[in-house]
């Protein structure tokens, strides 16, 4: 089993996400995680204490044999299927180089990096910080920083906030 700090640094490949929907991700509890040629590889929640595990008939439903799966801890596969799905959304904002508060590229089109809440733009050559909280936002964004956010209880948010 996958523990809570490794399952935070394992890297995700964006083309798997796209293979699940956020929805039936969430549902499911299941997270993408590779895709090696057609295999994709996921990261499940163990199964319940009554041995059912309705989540790998479904995902051999809709993926016959063709993927492969770790286990992870419910309540942090959770967590981390949401950041993920997320960032997916998340619109870059206080871009300096060429648009003041929005960028034209999602948190999924830039370059990865070792942190997993940083990641490298190449159009404006800065660095670009996810911030999972507002008080996070408002202090990056203060101090001049380039980053992504997105509120999945309000929706996407980069667009429409302007920070001082």
């Amino acid at each position: 089993m996958i523990d809570s700090e490794s399952l935070k640094r394992i890297p995700i490949n964006i083309t798997a996400l796209h293979c699940i929907s956020e929805d039936v991700a969430m549902r499911l509890g299941v997270l993408p995680v590779s895709l090696d040629g057609e295999k994709l590889h996921i990261i499940i929640p163990p199964p319940d204490d009554t041995g059912d595990d309705g989540t790998l008939d479904d995902l051999r439903f809709m993926f016959g044999t063709n993927f492969s799966y770790e286990l992870a801890p419910k309540d942090d596969l959770e967590l981390c299927i949401e950041r993920h799905y997320s960032a997916l959304k998340s619109a870059i904002q206080n871009c300096t180089l060429t648009f003041k508060f929005r960028c034209p590229l999602m948190w999924c089109e830039l370059q990865e990096t070792e942190s997993l809440n940083v990641r490298f733009c190449k159009v404006c050559d800065q660095h670009v910080t996810y911030c999972h909280t507002f008080d996070e936002l408002h202090k990056l964004s203060a101090e001049g920083k380039c980053v992504a956010f997105y509120n999945s209880k309000e929706g996407e948010l980069m667009g429409d906030v302007v920070m001082p």
